[in-house]
């Protein structure tokens, strides 16, 4: 079930690709009776995002409390990642990013949307600044930045 979600809600799917929203719904609410953890709840915003379910300030706040949870520096159940080296999997040009990484990333998404330049910014330096991170791993963060977070919802 969460590399179904992961796939659908944090890789390039719901842009190019055909998602079935009812499907991921049911698939959310079912792992939600048994995990409470700030993967889930990043998981549920991403989709309310996408679904246009959410404004931009309820949206900041959810990632927010989802950075906070205990877990947020785990990885994702499923992340598709098959070289640790790198930051993208075969769907996720973030695919390698922690999920408390991946809510700088929603966030300055939310706040690029809102035209929030400078909180943009100051995320996106934030998440660059990460120390685990290798020099090719932030080339690629560099790489992507402008196609999949200022161009993409």
């Amino acid at each position: 079930m969460f590399a179904i979600l992961s796939f659908n809600l944090l890789g390039v799917q719901p842009w190019d690709g055909a998602v079935n929203w009812g499907w991921l719904d049911q698939l959310l609410d079912r792992l939600g009776q048994v995990e409470a953890t700030a993967e889930m709840l990043l998981l549920r915003t991403r989709f309310a995002v996408l679904r246009s379910q959410l404004t931009t300030n309820e949206a900041l706040a959810h990632y927010e409390q989802a950075r906070a949870l205990p877990g947020s520096n785990d990885h994702f159940t499923f992340d598709g990642v098959v070289d640790r080296r790198r930051l993208d999997s075969y769907y996720d040009p973030f695919g390698n990013l922690t999920v408390g990484e991946r809510t700088l990333l929603e966030q300055s998404r939310e706040h690029y949307k809102a035209g929030h330049a400078a909180d943009t910014q100051r995320l996106r330096d934030e998440l660059a600044g990460t120390t685990r991170f290798s020099d090719l791993q932030r080339h690629q963060l560099a790489g992507y930045w402008n196609e999949y977070v200022l161009s993409r919802p």
